[in-house]
């Protein structure tokens, strides 16, 4: 069976702060093949797209990456530097006399029109995590998030001075992904029923991607995996000197980062209501917590048997699935039973693990989800 060819597939959304624009290129190069081109009028890659190329057993599709930074670039700051020197501004040159009490400010400070001024002045200019945000979560742009099927967020791993930052990048990436509700609070926390149900809104992947020049200690990779699973999203570590696979033989680095997006569901659809050949129906949907209790649930149905997670989770499983039965109506009743007998105890699997998963937290239920379906898809 010939892959699917995507036409118009969904977005992914790769963000840094603008100290790391070097870090985001240089992932954007190892994940497509090419360094991201500067727009050429700010010399910034922020509003710039690049496109990676996906090709699958099951699809193929080029998928377009939107490249944005948050705050200025060195060079920008250092080019906004020089042209105030060169050229002062005018209220500095009509600046009143200090010693006209007349005219001095009051001690209180500046009057409630200066500071709805000074508001305004920054929403214009994102350049906080919290600023960039909220611009992305406005009734403005909805069709903008309704097109991201993906968030990739680049940090600096071994930047001390930038840490608190980057966390809140994280923090206020988290509320994007999740495109309602409140910000998660990166740390060493458990979760409330709140942050379950923002884990529970997006469908699509969000990753971030930590870069180091040298090898991450464990207790900084410690860190950085507590406040990715608190938000919701998984942390990919790059650096030199890495293993190819973690312990439990998973891929590590720009190649798992490569697979989760391949492992991701890019065609823009509606919610699948009604779509009598989805195989796997409810499986792959989002069931917030109270909304079907076991006894709802028929555990000999495996569209029933769902662990609460995004569609990405199950769109490779449910495409193997798919070809596998597929595959079967060439095969001699003697290896229909077989293959049927394979495929009854893989659903028996899952049923045993979302049972297990019960009084799991969100995040790792996911983590138990991603290892129970990548061991079912090695068996198909």
């Amino acid at each position: 069976m010939a892959p699917t060819e995507i036409s118009n597939p969904r977005r992914i959304l790769a963000v840094a702060l603008a100290e790391s624009q070097e870090h985001l290129a240089r992932v954007i190069k190892d994940l497509t093949g090419e360094y991201p081109a500067a727009s050429a009028g700010t010399g910034a890659l922020a509003g710039t797209t690049q496109e990676l190329a996906i090709q699958t057993a099951y699809y193929n599709a080029q998928v377009p990456i939107w490249l944005d930074l948050i705050g200025q670039t060195p060079a920008e700051a250092e080019a906004e530097a020089e042209d105030a020197k060169d050229n002062p501004k005018e209220e500095e040159e009509d600046k009143p006399d200090e010693t006209n009490d007349a005219v001095k400010e009051p001690e209180d400070g500046p009057t409630t029109t200066d500071k709805n001024a000074s508001k305004d002045d920054t929403s214009e200019d994102p350049s906080t995590p919290e600023q960039w945000a909220d611009a992305f979560l406005a009734d403005e742009a909805r069709e903008v998030r309704e097109a991201l099927g993906g968030v990739v967020v680049v940090v600096d791993v071994q930047q001390p001075s930038a840490f608190a930052r980057q966390r809140d990048l994280v923090k206020h990436v988290a509320r994007l992904v999740q495109r309602l509700g409140p910000v998660v609070d990166v740390g060493l926390q458990e979760e409330d029923e709140d942050q379950e149900e923002m884990l529970a809104d997006f469908e699509g992947v969000g990753i971030v991607v930590g870069v180091s020049q040298k090898p991450i200690d464990e207790e900084t990779m410690e860190v950085w995996d507590d406040a990715c699973l608190v938000a919701g999203l998984e942390f990919v570590a790059v650096a030199p000197g890495q293993e190819a696979t973690n312990e439990f033989g998973e891929k590590t680095g720009i190649p798992r980062l490569l697979e989760a997006l391949e492992a991701n569901d890019w065609e823009l659809v509606g919610d699948g209501e009604g779509d009598e050949n989805d195989l796997f129906g409810s499986f792959q949907d989002v069931r917030l917590p109270g909304t079907a209790s076991d006894d709802e649930i028929n555990f000999d149905d495996p569209e029933s048997v769902d662990f609460g997670f995004d569609r990405d989770d199950f769109a490779g499983l449910r495409q193997a699935i798919w070809q596998q039965q597929t595959a079967e109506l060439d095969d001699d009743d003697e290896e229909d039973k077989d293959q049927a007998a394979i495929m009854e105890s893989m659903i028996q699997r899952l049923q045993a693990a979302r049972l297990q998963s019960e009084l799991l937290t969100p995040a790792q239920r996911r983590a138990m989800a991603a290892r129970v379906v990548g061991d079912v898809m090695r068996e198909i």
